[in-house]
């Protein structure tokens, strides 16, 4: 029964870690205390570069300006050029010309409603971005919190309790080893 129990929490434990199913997990003779070699602001700046989340809003951000810059631009009249050139069978060739403008005046509400809703959207995804940028910030800030306690919590496991106990465990030993154990 715990040998199943073992086998199943291997399991468990090597699939969590990304590594094969029945590899044997073993402990290291020495542990190493982990230490945070960055400062707040290198890891902050990592988590605004690779946060896929921040970069999705940033991206979204763009594409409501492009479509704002699309909008206003509906507004501007279009201009076509055309030249033809013709040959025609016992006639002189022809050659013909067109120029066209076209404005768009009859459709300036449609197009200022248009408008009004791409610069609303362009500042709700700007606002998500500032969000979710200073979401990134809070989240960094308390996770180095957090790791900084614990260095020092480990810190004064290593300096101060962990030596206690192997003192009192030799205390144990000895005092076994000489019959005064109570």
């Amino acid at each position: 029964m715990l040998e199943q129990e073992r086998i199943m929490h291997t399991a468990h434990l090597n699939t969590l870690m990304g590594r094969e199913v029945h590899r044997e997990i073993t402990l290291p003779s020495t542990l190493q205390l982990p230490h945070l070699s960055k400062t707040e602001g290198e890891i902050e700046g990592l988590a605004h570069s690779m946060r896929p989340e921040l970069k999705a809003t940033e991206m979204m951000a763009q594409g409501s300006k492009a479509r704002l810059t699309q909008a206003r631009q509906s507004l501007l009249p279009d201009f076509s050029l055309g030249f033809t050139y013709a040959q025609r069978p016992n006639q002189i060739d022809a050659w013909t010309g067109t120029a066209m403008i076209n404005l768009p005046i009859w459709f300036w509400g449609k197009n200022r409603a248009e408008i009004r809703e791409a610069k609303a959207e362009a500042r709700a995804a700007e606002s998500e971005a500032h969000a979710m940028q200073i979401h990134t910030s809070h989240e960094t800030a308390q996770n180095f919190s957090a790791v900084k306690a614990a260095e020092k919590i480990l810190g004064n496991y290593e300096r101060k309790t962990v030596p206690a106990v192997r003192a009192n465990l030799e205390s144990a030993r000895l005092a076994y080893a000489n019959g005064k154990a109570d």
